[in-house]
């Protein structure tokens, strides 16, 4: 098991492509590794209590929606 996942999606994609299958990289914006916010798909470094608050919400609105930082 890879513990850094950044290091694990590297070593899956060089077989994909050693594989002979395409590979597209794409930037997307709603990739947020400054903090939270709304309409994200990935917001990196969240603590524990704002982890859960988002998945509540998830849960409820079914949308990605931002706790505040109270």
């Amino acid at each position: 098991m890879f513990k850094l996942e950044d290091v694990a999606m590297g070593i899956w994609v060089n077989e994909m492509k050693k594989g002979g299958l395409p590979v597209k990289y794409e930037t997307d914006k709603r990739i947020n590794i400054d903090g939270c916010h709304d309409g994200y798909i990935i917001a990196h470094y969240q603590e524990p209590r704002h982890l859960l608050c988002l998945w509540e919400k998830l849960l409820t609105t079914h949308q990605a929606e931002c706790c505040s930082t109270k």
